[in-house]
């Protein structure tokens, strides 16, 4: 599950409705809001509310990018209204329905023609108090979950003077140990059986206008989050757990979190903070700031020979061309970082060096060719040999065919062996993605080094899952060519 079309609401989405997924331009939307102070001064209340829209139609490294920030409206300060909201949200929806229903009429430059371009709103992201008013479910009480309704577990805290969430255990299977164990958490065993999720018609009878998808049944991430709130109750206050049991579900219908967190928007928000500068009119900053910056965006597509934010290069992307003419010298992979010098054993040299050549692509003709080769003479085992012998093997033919004319300089560059002196890289970038070893990260909060590769494993296709330890350049010093080379622990 890479992007949220892959999620369970949006299959159910286009199934419900095939006409409006039948049209690759159609828009899914998701809608996210959230109060902040523009001030920055906690002592001056005031709450201002931004609507922002974010089309979910691009590919994921485009997903909730800046420019792809719509904002549609602001709901003004000084105070938050609350559950009169909706007074606000009523030119939207009216908008959001239209433009499900009908669509508005628009050109598509390229086929050159006018189409009716639909819309329609997946989901809504909001942090905990914002749902309540997005909703109008209380997200505070005894019965704050919107999952769990009636049967939410909760207990009052009357030193702390809140609700907290307890009572995981209902939810793990029923022969666990911990759901007759009482010291370790709240005194009682608890042999409740778990919550059944209620279907969207069932929701739709108690809500009436609360729209939900149908819920599937829980998957071994929910039985995952369930065992770790567990052990929450057994180690931390009961003023420290909230409602977290669902977001394995919530992940389910709506994709990746990364797609539905507020990071992104919580981040936008402190950029619309620092738009205000006349404080009287905070308001009217933000949304004077905005359409500059839709302007400039506007033109910005249009600019190609001027460097852009959408014509600038990554910051992991390689920014040199691969020169070579065999696949396994022109790779995009460029090493950062203190380089250490290092000599690699005769056992390492032959390992890599083999390695090498059975990802090269020129080299799978050879590869068959001594293989078939070595069962001509009834060789009892094919691969071990081939991998003993076959280097020696190519070298001398490659060298004859070259005193000949009939191959190029880097395939003899490849048969006449690497270079027993290395160089070692805490970090690379490769394909516009950025690597970094084990001991590199280790005081770090981002970790880079995990990596994944397909292989096969007695013929059957599987994912091989590893970490780097070491991050090789090593050269075939005939024509001075390198390969970089990850060292994983599998």
């Amino acid at each position: 599950m890479t992007h949220p079309a892959d999620s369970i609401a949006w299959k159910e989405f286009d199934n419900t409705h095939p006409s409006f997924a039948k049209d690759p331009r159609s828009i899914r939307l998701e809608l996210s809001t959230d109060g902040f102070n523009p001030y920055g001064n906690m002592n001056n209340a005031y709450s201002i509310w931004p609507v922002i829209l974010v089309p979910y139609n691009l590919p994921p490294w485009k997903c909730l990018k800046d420019p792809f920030f719509l904002l549609s409206m602001i709901i003004p300060g000084p105070k938050c209204i609350g559950n009169d909201m909706d007074i606000f949200f009523r030119p939207l929806i009216d908008e959001l329905k239209e433009f499900f229903d009908t669509g508005f009429e628009t050109y598509d430059a390229a086929v050159g023609e006018k189409f009716m371009l639909r819309a329609a709103l997946l989901w809504t992201i909001s942090d905990f108090p914002a749902y309540a008013y997005l909703s109008w479910w209380s997200t505070k009480g005894y019965k704050a979950c919107p999952v769990c309704l009636d049967d939410t577990t909760s207990v009052y805290l009357r030193n702390g003077l809140k609700c907290c969430y307890m009572g995981h255990r209902r939810f793990l299977p029923a022969d666990h140990k911990w759901r007759r164990e009482r010291k370790s958490f709240d005194g009682k065993s608890d042999l409740r059986q778990p919550i059944r999720t209620l279907s969207g018609e069932e929701i739709l009878e108690q809500l009436q206008e609360f729209y939900q998808m149908v819920f599937d049944e829980l998957d071994a991430q929910e039985k995952n989050i369930v065992v770790i709130l567990c052990k929450l109750e057994k180690i931390f206050p009961p003023n420290f757990v909230d409602v977290m049991v669902h977001l394995p579900a919530e992940a389910k219908l709506a994709g990746p979190a990364q797609y539905w967190w507020m990071f992104p928007f919580e981040r936008k928000m402190g950029q619309y903070k620092g738009y205000v500068h006349n404080r009287a009119q905070p308001e009217g900053c933000i949304v004077e700031r905005y359409l500059d910056d839709e302007c400039l965006t506007f033109i910005s597509r249009y600019l190609h020979n001027v460097p852009t934010i959408f014509n600038e290069p990554e910051r992991n992307t390689e920014r040199f061309e691969a020169a070579g003419k065999l696949s396994i010298f022109s790779g995009m992979a460029r090493p950062f970082g203190a380089a250490t010098f290092c000599c690699l054993s005769e056992s390492e040299l032959m390992k890599i060096h083999l390695f090498i050549l059975k990802n090269c692509e020129e080299i799978d003709d050879y590869i068959r060719m001594y293989k078939e080769l070595l069962q001509q003479q009834n060789v009892s085992n094919v691969e071990q040999m081939h991998d003993l012998e076959f280097p020696k093997w190519f070298e001398d033919r490659v060298t004859y065919m070259h005193t000949q004319g009939r191959c190029c300089d880097e395939l003899l560059t490849l048969a006449k062996g690497l270079d027993f002196r290395a160089i070692k890289y805490p970090g690379c970038n490769v394909n516009g993605f950025r690597f970094h070893t084990k001991t590199h990260e280790v005081d770090r909060k981002t970790q880079n080094s995990g990596i994944m590769v397909k292989g096969e494993h007695a013929d059957v296709e599987i994912n091989f899952y590893g970490a780097i330890t070491d991050i090789l350049e090593v050269e075939y010093s005939f024509s001075q060519s390198q390969v970089v080379l990850f060292k994983c622990d599998w």
